[in-house]
């Protein structure tokens, strides 16, 4: 609800409880409700986010999502591990070891699927098995095995993760099943957005909904709030409570800081071919840098430096311009002659 005596702020917001609707008075307003973006639904019924006259690089709420959509399935497998069965599987570092086990992406342009594997709560041991398309995807122990052999690698998947497969039909009748359809990804551009309320902000899913094969949901909405943190500590605060600029400011701030999330993960996507692209883009966009970050990560199997600098960019502990260091992009291109003369 808009503040009747300064509209450019949000003065209450309606929450539901178990006893009612409610409405409570508002300093400040961030949406964190992910994927649902309950706050461009207020807005929209508010009246912000349009103007009479945009200037270049601004647009209306109603034009400020992009998406595109990467087509993933994936199926997952989830086995309870009883004590004795995790001391006889083949595990390097042991089941106790927890956290990821095993993890394989195909070459886009020779296959579309891949597998991950990995320790959760409760000592339980999930299987998933994606593809960038409408592939049949594995139900069965068995139908796993069939998909895993199928797949084009350049170095077929080591010999204890069969046998871990084979180790887990003893558990398979107590397996739980599923399969999820990824929805589009989206990205709401609210640093190009005009007249939003200034005590009003949005992190995490509620401005960017990404493929989640590559588990940055967190690290996006660990940056939202540390963007917010940031903005706080800086914003010059009157006696009227949140300045007027604030919004906009938090947006400019948080744009550059995700962008990269983005990027990163549309190019990737775009080197499938069933990949839907963004509305005036093409399957091309980015081919450039997808062929650099794949000679990248074939390098990282041998090179420290390049190692180091694909690890530390992907994980979000350097900036992207990391993994073009000079003397990397000089390896990249000696790889390459190298590979001619061989």
């Amino acid at each position: 609800m808009a503040d009747p005596a300064n509209s450019s702020r949000v003065k209450k917001v309606s929450i539901r409880t178990p006893s009612g609707t409610k409405e409570i008075e508002a300093a400040l307003v961030v949406d964190c409700t992910g994927p649902a973006r309950v706050g461009v639904k207020m807005l929209e019924r508010a009246g912000y986010g349009n103007a009479e006259s945009y200037s270049k690089g601004t647009l209306p709420l109603n034009e400020l999502k992009v998406t595109y959509d990467q087509k993933i399935r994936y199926s997952t497998f989830d086995f309870p591990i009883p004590s004795d069965l995790a001391k006889r599987l083949p595990i390097p570092g042991g089941f106790e070891g927890g956290g990821a086990v095993y993890a394989t992406l195909t070459e886009p342009g020779k296959d579309r699927r891949s597998i991950y594997a990995s320790r959760v709560d409760g000592d339980r041991l999930q299987l998933c098995f994606g593809t960038w398309a409408d592939d049949d995807l594995p139900r069965t122990l068995q139908a796993a095995k069939e998909y895993m052999n199928t797949m084009v690698l350049q170095l077929p998947p080591p010999e204890w993760f069969s046998e871990m497969l084979d180790l887990l039909a003893e558990v398979e009748d107590r397996m739980t099943f599923s399969v999820v359809h990824v929805p589009p990804t989206s990205y709401i551009r609210f640093h190009q957005a005009v007249s939003l309320p200034s005590n009003w902000v949005a992190i995490g899913d509620s401005v960017m909904r990404l493929n989640p094969v590559f588990g940055q949901g967190c690290s996006k909405a660990l940056i939202g709030a540390i963007t917010l943190n940031t903005a706080l500590h800086e914003a010059k605060v009157n006696g009227n409570g949140i300045p007027s600029n604030f919004s906009k400011s938090f947006f400019k701030l948080q744009q550059p800081k995700i962008e990269g999330f983005w990027e990163g993960t549309k190019n990737y996507d775009y080197s499938y071919d069933t990949t839907v692209p963004i509305t005036g883009e093409t399957l091309t966009t980015g081919s450039i840098l997808r062929w650099y970050m794949r000679r990248l990560q074939t390098l990282a199997l041998t090179d420290k430096q390049a190692n180091s600098a694909f690890w530390h960019s992907g994980m979000i502990l350097s900036p992207g311009i990391t993994v073009f260091q000079p003397l990397i992009v000089m390896k990249i291109l000696w790889s390459l002659v190298v590979q001619r003369c061989t």
